[in-house]
């Protein structure tokens, strides 16, 4: 979780984009020197009156992250 004081979505989005993109072109190395590539996915969300506290923030962020898992893994079924 990156928490970004006193900015907006959209900036957030793009700080996540950023994040994606560089581990997404970054080699990794075990320490068997077994080199791998991963990616991460993410989102992003902006305190409002519903959440007020981190927990909440926490809460909602895994609620959306489930939700998006679920609706790309119908979507793979659907174009397979």
């Amino acid at each position: 979780m990156v928490l970004l004081p006193n900015s907006r979505r959209e900036a957030a989005v793009e700080v996540a984009e950023n994040l994606r993109q560089t581990v997404s072109q970054t080699e990794f190395r075990c320490e068997n020197d077994t080199v791998f590539a991963t990616t991460i996915s993410g989102g992003a969300l902006e305190m409002t009156e519903g959440l007020v506290s981190v927990a909440d923030l926490v809460e909602r962020s895994d609620g959306n992250h489930f939700l998006g898992d679920y609706l790309s893994s119908l979507l793979r079924l659907a174009i397979t």
